[in-house]
């Protein structure tokens, strides 16, 4: 009866390490996870940025007189882009991006205030014209960071 009792005891003990090292490891991968999520980088960096030439990429804007960031990247093949102006903090998703490499013609929406942009790529820059909610056409440039 001894020797079934001592078992007993050592597997409970083995029972309750396990449990306590189990335990452990969840509470440090939690709490990675949790250190991990709150870092902020400034501008958050969406996506992977590939080794493409081209609008692909972190860029300098100033649209009408006003500055901010441009973004292109692509997903799955296709366009995304996002800009922030400085007047206005926070990024805003442009919709409708079609860029022609043959041509380095491009072609944005920014549905927030229902401006069209086009523009053409030179080297490290975009020259373009948008029009503005009032319905005039203005100059928009973009350089590469």
């Amino acid at each position: 009866m001894r020797t079934i009792r001592f078992q007993e005891r050592s597997m409970a003990r083995t029972g309750l390490n396990f449990h306590v090292l189990f335990f452990l490891i969840i509470t440090f991968w939690l709490s990675a996870c949790v250190a991990t999520y709150g870092e902020t980088v400034y501008p958050r960096e969406p996506r992977q940025w590939s080794t493409h030439q081209g609008i692909e990429g972190r860029w300098f804007i100033n649209a009408g007189g006003t500055p901010g960031k441009l973004e292109f990247y692509q997903v799955r093949g296709a366009w995304g882009a996002r800009v922030w102006f400085d007047y206005r903090p926070g990024w805003e998703e442009l919709v409708d991006i079609f860029f022609d490499p043959t041509t380095s013609g491009l072609r944005f929406t920014r549905p927030s205030e229902g401006q069209r942009y086009d523009g053409t790529l030179r080297g490290d820059r975009i020259i373009g014209t948008y029009i503005d909610s009032g319905g005039a056409t203005r100059q928009w440039e973009a350089r590469k960071y």
